[in-house]
């Protein structure tokens, strides 16, 4: 096929450069840099879109086996497949080892008294503080096309470990509520995945959120700094290879002076400066390594010679004499070695430059934006290019704007206010309009966000949108929440104008003067 025409962001199309037909995925992990997760991700959309398929179970190649010895692990599982079964499979045939992942917490969590065992604390640990990252599926440990009864069974398998009721009557501490989170999430994960229409709304979700994540990456300043770091670092070898071959290549510099002259130094003895001395010969010249005398050392050591009356004339007095060979060959390589960095530099702005206009070309904002990025990092004193960057990150959100209001209405319809209100804004940098700076605020209000951004959405939402009544019960009741019990008030009054028959703004005015807001 075409990879041009697949619907594929930069990430999954550099995942996708390195199928060979014989690389595993951990041997794609170590040749993109790429986290084992996200290149099991990206493997897994691009199976779905009939991009790759997977071959036979095959040994591992010698990095990924010592991935596995060091993780302590079984060298590879094999999993079912796709023939083997009613549903199509995505997973890969085979699954390799991956490096234990750096823990998320504290280790000083696992010292606190509790009537636990290590393993188990370490356990709950584990699972609570990777819940925001993990789908149903990861954290039931099934795979995206498993049926009804497997999900139910796999419930059972797990939830017996972190069920509340399995350690009553003991001392639990700050494990408790971390249990009963684990447990709270692994039942929604079982009744999501249980019924068709929440488990067909729920991986409409997963795809969207991986249809956005490139360009939640790129829109991270620390996103790009792995990468940029690499760039300085290989232009800095490129500029000193350079310009320690500009000086191999250029003939040692001359010293305009006849030997002898203006040094202690005497020429050595022979018909010719450079004559060899007969073998054995006494020699009353120093050795052949010592440094030379700089010009105030030879001023001081002539003085001594001349006694304690003699005197010289101070050096400021003299004529300077120009640099040492050794000091302007530094600075000639020095200059050299600047010239080939900053050419270094111009020559990798024009690659990103060029390959961010070939993604806008190709009308992938999120790949421009990556590029941009990069190359806003070259020369980050460049209006235009700033400029350039921020039209092509508005772009890429107002290409993936529904991607995102759609995230943020399943957050919203599972209480999950705070992470609704930042799915609500990233789709306001690429759609701004009236009902999203309101859902942001309510979102905002609802899960106890912060007052100042709620109340600059809800003014937002009033002023692009002055005849909505319910935009200016919003704004009020923040007005409220704030303690502005007056402002809250006369938002109110302003709305009942606007709409008389709303009773329900009446009722607002009431619970304001309250104070039950």
């Amino acid at each position: 096929m075409d990879i041009r025409t697949l619907p594929i962001g930069p990430m999954e199309a550099f995942v996708l450069s390195r199928v060979d037909g014989r690389s595993s995925t951990a041997d794609i992990s170590l040749q993109t840099g790429l986290p084992a997760e996200d290149v099991h991700a990206h493997l897994n959309r691009l199976a779905a879109l009939g991009a790759v398929q997977y071959g036979e179970v095959r040994t591992m190649s010698e990095p990924a086996r010592a991935i596995a010895d060091a993780a302590k692990s079984p060298a590879a599982t094999v999993l079912e497949s796709s023939r083997s079964g009613m549903h199509p499979r995505v997973d890969p045939v085979i699954r390799e080892a991956e490096p234990p992942a750096p823990v998320a917490y504290d280790p000083k969590e696992l010292d606190e008294p509790a009537d636990l065992p290590p393993e188990r604390k370490r356990l709950i640990l584990d699972t609570f503080y990777r819940l925001e990252r993990v789908s149903h599926y990861e954290l039931l440990k099934v795979p995206r096309n498993v049926d009804k009864k497997a999900v139910k069974s796999a419930y059972y398998e797990v939830v017996g470990t972190f069920h509340p009721d399995k350690y009553h009557g003991k001392q639990l501490g700050s494990f408790k509520p971390k249990l009963e989170k684990i447990f709270q999430r692994l039942t929604e994960a079982h009744d999501t995945l249980s019924r068709a229409k929440l488990r067909e709304e729920y991986d409409r979700f997963l795809e969207s959120q991986l249809a956005t994540r490139e360009l939640d990456a790129a829109a991270d300043p620390s996103s790009a700094l792995p990468e940029v770091d690499e760039i300085f670092r290989e232009m800095e070898r490129e500029a000193r290879m350079a310009a320690d071959a500009g000086q191999s290549s250029s003939p040692p510099p001359r010293s305009s002076s006849p030997p002898g002259a203006g040094s202690d130094r005497p020429a050595p003895t022979g018909s010719h400066p450079n004559e060899a001395r007969p073998s054995g010969a006494p020699s009353s010249s120093p050795p052949v390594d010592r440094p030379a005398m700089t010009a105030d050392e030879r001023r001081r050591a002539l003085a001594r010679k001349l006694g304690a009356g003699g005197s010289m004339p101070p050096s400021s007095a003299r004529p300077q004499e120009g640099p040492t060979a050794k000091e302007a060959a530094a600075d000639a390589l020095k200059r050299r070695y600047e010239s080939h960095l900053n050419q270094a530099r111009v020559d990798r702005l024009k690659r990103y430059m060029d390959a961010a206009n070939d993604a806008i070309k190709l009308k992938n904002y999120v790949a421009a934006t990556n590029a941009l990025r990069i190359a806003l990092s070259l020369a980050p004193e460049d209006p235009e290019l700033q400029a350039r960057f921020e039209a092509a990150e508005k772009q890429a959100a107002a290409g993936l704007a529904d991607q995102y209001i759609e995230q943020a209405k399943y957050e919203e319809r599972r209480n999950e206010f705070g992470a609704a209100a930042a799915l609500y804004e990233r789709a306001i940098r690429g759609r701004p309009s009236a009902q999203l700076h309101e859902r942001t605020a309510h979102c905002l209000l609802e899960g106890r966000g912060d007052p100042k951004s709620a109340s600059e959405h809800a003014r937002k939402a009033v002023e692009m949108s002055p005849n909505e009544t319910s935009y200016r019960i919003t704004l009020a009741r923040v007005y409220a929440r704030a303690g502005m019990e007056n402002s809250a008030i006369g938002e109110l009054e302003r709305a009942r104008t606007l709409d008389p028959s709303d009773d329900t703004i009446k009722d607002w005015i009431r619970r304001v003067k309250r104070g039950e807001v």
